[in-house]
């Protein structure tokens, strides 16, 4: 859909009516999406209810024509909620819970681990979102019973704490520049604030019902 409102139409279904979710579109001239293993009950985060298992699927998509122009394929499994940064990198939540604490790490095109993103923490929960620069990875984490909204840094290998409301906030979106955060709270129907990491929180979005910002152009 347009931003304009004057164009919206279908560019795909799935066959088997999986609900697709959180598509998001690569340089590479894809959209990435996640798509559920079969059709079954779904588990609550916060307001929204996702499908227990999932994977990550791609289909090749034309900007300028608005239109797929090839089928789609699997790029990950047991992986939900892609994010890509503009220079085509790809971070996901893995759906595998098993240890104590979790890392967010880079991995190859073969699914070997070959890098640690920041620091392991009790538990990211989720709403992995890369950054515009490509090195800094926004996380909805739990540390010591609360959740926040942490950044995690490739380079200087550090975790960042930049929310502190014991109501806990989910969806953390990067600004284009790369300089800012929205995300929802969960309190007040997740009402959407948006913050740079040095001072409080600011409203941006009030609404009745629950919300969150899934991309900022």
């Amino acid at each position: 859909m347009l931003l304009s409102g004057n164009d919206r139409h279908l560019i795909y279904e799935d066959p088997d009516g999986k609900a697709i979710m959180f598509p998001t579109y690569s340089s590479s001239g894809h959209i990435l999406y996640q798509l559920p293993q079969a059709v079954g009950p779904p588990i609550s985060r916060s307001l929204v209810l996702l499908p227990a298992r999932s994977d990550i699927w791609a289909i090749p998509f034309s900007i300028s024509s608005l239109n797929r122009t090839d089928g789609p394929f699997r790029v990950a499994r047991n992986a939900s909620q892609p994010s890509i940064s503009d220079e085509g990198t790809l971070v996901y939540l893995s759906n595998e819970y098993e240890t104590a604490t979790q890392q967010v790490v880079w991995i190859d095109r073969q699914g070997s681990v070959v890098g640690r993103i920041g620091q392991a923490q009790e538990r990211i929960d989720g709403s992995l979102e890369i950054a515009p620069d490509g090195h800094r990875v926004a996380s909805r984490s739990r540390e010591n019973g609360q959740i926040d909204i942490f950044i995690h840094d490739a380079i200087e290998m550090t975790k960042t704490r930049v929310t502190f409301d014991i109501d806990g906030e989910s969806w953390p979106t990067w600004s284009p520049d790369g300089d800012h955060i929205a995300f929802s709270k969960y309190k007040n129907n997740d009402d959407i604030y948006v913050t740079d990491g040095t001072g409080e929180a600011q409203l941006l979005v009030n609404a009745p019902l629950a919300k969150f910002a899934p991309d900022w152009s």
